[in-house]
């Protein structure tokens, strides 16, 4: 009896889940909105059906960390240095043009510098869970349009972990902010580089040997085995997880065999990332934002 119990929050998210997107589908709006609804109804602030967990969190963050080693997927070093462009100048010219307005605005309502950099700089990032499920849904993600989109969120996700690094370094005021910014910076090269190396000199090699014994479970361990043991490695040094995702999909990018696992992926990105979104419903007090929604329609219509 126990055990049937501690299924039923499962059974409960996949109900509502397949619901979410047969309701997204026939009211024609994306998917994301039907999971940040179901979520809604389902947490604390709804029906209470599904309480909010380490077990909800760890999917939460799988379907993030799935989602940017599906990015990394179509990013080898090759294809970075053709996008280096999109990289070295419209994405740092996206964030400073989101950022420098919203700094200044916290500047002026009384934040010293440091603080209001962090907020102008947060201000100007995106959602890459997304933007990402938007561009899948209107078939734009490898389109000129795509992926110029794709690697600003990519240049984004970094510029994340340093704003990171300034507001954990603000919050101990014993800190030098410029020593942890450059340790971060020190960091992601390592990780960047490392990864560059194992890609070209242990990856290839060993999928061409997974390949060779013809095992169609292989793959898919291989794969798992990759990106969660990358992102713990990088979540170790004190970068994030999903840095860590993404550079092991980079890893495998410049392998033969990239199609095939994007296709294996596929279903464990898309079901993970539905729970993400509906972790996020989770969160959302549809009351309390039901009193505070001319604020808060005024505020989002300033983001946009």
């Amino acid at each position: 009896m126990h055990e049937a119990l501690s299924l039923l929050p499962v059974v409960a998210i996949l109900a509502a889940g397949l619901g979410a997107i047969l309701a997204a589908r026939f009211a024609r709006v994306s998917a994301i909105v039907g999971f940040l609804i179901a979520g809604a109804l389902l947490g604390e602030h709804g029906f209470r059906i599904i309480a909010e967990s380490p077990t909800t969190e760890l999917l939460a963050e799988l379907g993030v960390v799935f989602l940017l080693f599906d990015i990394g997927l179509h990013f080898s070093l090759k294809e970075i240095r053709q996008s280096r462009r999109d990289f070295l100048m419209l994405a740092p010219a996206q964030v400073l043009l989101g950022a420098v307005p919203f700094a200044i605005i916290a500047r002026w309502a009384g934040a010293d510098w440091p603080v209001a950099i962090v907020i102008g700089g947060g201000l100007a990032l995106s959602s890459t869970a997304v933007v990402v499920r938007l561009l899948a849904d209107r078939n734009l993600a490898t389109c000129p349009l795509g992926r110029s989109a794709t690697a600003i969120l990519v240049f984004q996700d970094v510029v994340a972990i340093f704003l990171l690094v300034v507001a954990q370094a603000l919050g101990d005021g014993d800190a030098d902010l410029g020593l942890a910014i450059a340790a971060a910076a020190g960091k992601a090269a390592v990780a960047f580089a490392a990864a560059a190396a194992l890609g070209r000199f242990v990856a290839r090699p060993a999928f061409r040997l997974l390949a060779a014994t013809r095992n169609e479970e292989a793959f898919p361990a291989a794969v798992l085995l990759v990106v969660l043991a990358t992102a713990a490695a990088t979540g170790a040094l004190g970068l994030s997880l999903t840095l860590g995702a993404f550079l092991a999909g980079m890893m495998i990018a410049d392998t033969p065999y990239r199609h095939v696992i994007q296709t294996e992926v596929r279903p464990f990105r898309s079901l993970l990332m539905g729970f993400f979104f509906m972790s996020v419903g989770m969160h959302l007090d549809i009351a309390a934002m039901a009193m505070d929604a001319p604020a808060i329609l005024f505020i989002a219509a300033g983001l946009i």
